[in-house]
């Protein structure tokens, strides 16, 4: 069985594709990106999330699907 997993961070936005032996649960990794959208720019200053940031996150997700 094939998976995938998205994990948005503070930084970083990751992409794991993955085979799942369903006997074992053993996973078998066949894909992982990396990409950096820096969501957390300037979050501690302005208290809020950036619009140009969650334009890059929408980019990267748009990439991965």
């Amino acid at each position: 069985m094939r998976i995938a997993s998205i994990d948005i961070g503070t930084n970083t936005t990751l992409l794991l594709i993955a085979d799942v032996d369903l006997i074992t649960g053993n996973l078998t990794p066949i894909h992982h990106e990396q990409r950096f959208p820096r969501i957390g720019k300037d979050v501690d200053e302005k208290k809020q999330i950036q619009l140009s940031a969650f334009e890059r996150t929408r980019a990267i997700l748009s990439d991965y699907q």
